[in-house]
């Protein structure tokens, strides 16, 4: 789980290291191009990483309070992740047309709603673990999940 940590603020330290060079380069520049794209990984890295430790942090508890809830959202971070580095593709396709040849306005479509997508994403699996984790207060006392014949977790009062 420390890895997640480390590899996620290493990836916000270039994400920000990344933002800088872009203010300061010109802006059709192959170093802010280059760099814009970094940010975009970056930034998707980020999101992968924060989103994946939410996960391991609550998955136990969405396990308890609903286990066929917990099969479904269990893929469904996994699959996610995947729509995280779609955000990158439209960076790599401003930079293929030129200062004197723009973008057509789907390149800028498929960005904004790529970015869109991601944040409603990173919402949805933000609110998740919460909103199990809230659920088991106001339950408390019937929270034994029973396997065979022993019991995994225990009554948390």
């Amino acid at each position: 789980m420390n890895r997640l940590l480390i590899l996620g603020l290493i990836c916000l330290i270039s994400f920000f290291v990344c933002m800088v060079i872009q203010r300061f380069m010109d802006l059709h520049s192959l170093e802010s191009e280059v760099s814009f794209i970094l940010e975009k990984f970056f930034l998707a890295m980020v999101e992968s990483c924060a989103t994946y430790y939410s996960w391991i942090r609550g998955e136990a508890v969405v396990d308890i309070v609903s286990p066929r809830i917990y099969y479904w959202l269990k893929y469904a971070v996994m699959v996610f992740q995947v729509f995280f580095f779609l955000q990158v593709i439209p960076p790599i396709a401003f930079a293929m047309y030129s200062k004197d040849s723009p973008a057509p306005p789907i390149v800028t479509y498929a960005s904004q709603g790529s970015v869109i997508l991601v944040g409603v994403i990173v919402v949805f699996l933000d609110i998740v673990s919460p909103s199990f984790f809230s659920s088991i207060f106001i339950n408390k006392g019937s929270l034994q999940k029973v396997t065979g014949n022993c019991t995994q977790y225990q009554n948390i009062v």
